[in-house]
């Protein structure tokens, strides 16, 4: 199994309201490829982060193995999410292990 977790920031400057509503939309996305990609065991989205955290956003995801989490790179409907995350985020962290 791989675990895949990206964390994101919003891009600097951007209103509460504006993330918030930027937040949701990501999630929405993110949320919409359950069951669309062959090989991925569960995802869940973050956006409520502690005091504590360096990311506003995360993703954590399961796929049963690294040519599942390859097909989930390339499928339409992940690209199609990516575009718009990356539109209102910055400073991307990506983490990708074997569990």
């Amino acid at each position: 199994m791989i675990r895949h977790i990206v964390g994101w920031n919003y891009k600097e400057g951007t209103p509460e309201a504006e993330a918030q509503a930027a937040g949701a939309t990501i999630r929405a996305n993110l949320e919409a490829l359950r069951g669309v990609i062959e090989g991925m065991v569960d995802l869940q989205v973050y956006l409520r982060p502690t005091a504590t955290s360096h990311r506003a956003i995360v993703l954590d995801s399961l796929f049963v193995d690294e040519a599942a989490l390859a097909a989930y790179q390339v499928h339409p409907a992940h690209v199609q999410a990516a575009a718009f995350s990356n539109s209102v985020t910055q400073d991307k962290v990506l983490l990708d292990f074997e569990v």
